[in-house]
């Protein structure tokens, strides 16, 4: 059994057949988060700029709907870190990674303008200055939503721009703690 956009041959200038999306950019970063214990809650806040992305890979299901899978994520070097009234500037990275299924709807599939949704699973981690990584990351939910336009510069191939804005929900929990984030990329 094959799928109706696999079965024919593509179109010159179309948004048919196999699709790929590699998509380097910058991105800011906000994670609320409370550490709760059994003794006391801690709310902080986490925000800086960094390198963000996302490889897709799928193919259309007729010309102009993309289904597909891939990851999306960022790197957010020396980030700023609010408690209590207090903020400093810290010396390690956080790091925002995400694996799901995505669609991508192009209005006209001859033209660029398009729109994308993304659903799936997210891991919030950090790494230290030094080189050690955090464990027992918090995790969970990840939805995106993007809007874009390309350009076709050949018969298959387009370039052009996106904006998205990815929110993740992840949480860990051990021994009666618990370490919640809201993230906003």
């Amino acid at each position: 059994v094959s799928l109706p956009a696999l079965a024919h041959a593509e179109t010159p200038k179309t948004h048919d057949g196999f699709y790929l999306q590699i998509a380097p950019g910058l991105g800011y970063v906000s994670d609320s988060a409370t550490i709760k214990t059994p003794l006391a809650n801690f709310d902080y806040k986490i925000t800086g700029v960094g390198g963000s992305g996302s490889l897709f890979f799928g193919g259309t299901l007729f010309p102009g709907f993309v289904l597909g899978g891939g990851l999306q994520g960022g790197s957010f070097p020396k980030p700023t870190f609010e408690s209590g009234g207090t903020s400093s500037k810290g010396t390690g990275t956080l790091q925002i990674s995400t694996l799901g299924p995505f669609v991508d709807y192009y209005l006209d599939p001859r033209g660029g303008l398009h729109f994308q949704g993304f659903l799936g699973f997210g891991v919030v981690s950090a790494e230290s200055a030094d080189g050690r990584k955090t464990q027992n990351n918090p995790s969970g939910l990840a939805l995106s939503v993007g809007v874009g336009h390309d350009w076709f510069v050949s018969d298959a191939w387009s370039i052009g721009v996106m904006g998205r804005l990815q929110y993740l929900s992840a949480k860990y929990e051990s021994g009666g703690s618990s370490d919640n984030h809201s993230v906003l990329v």
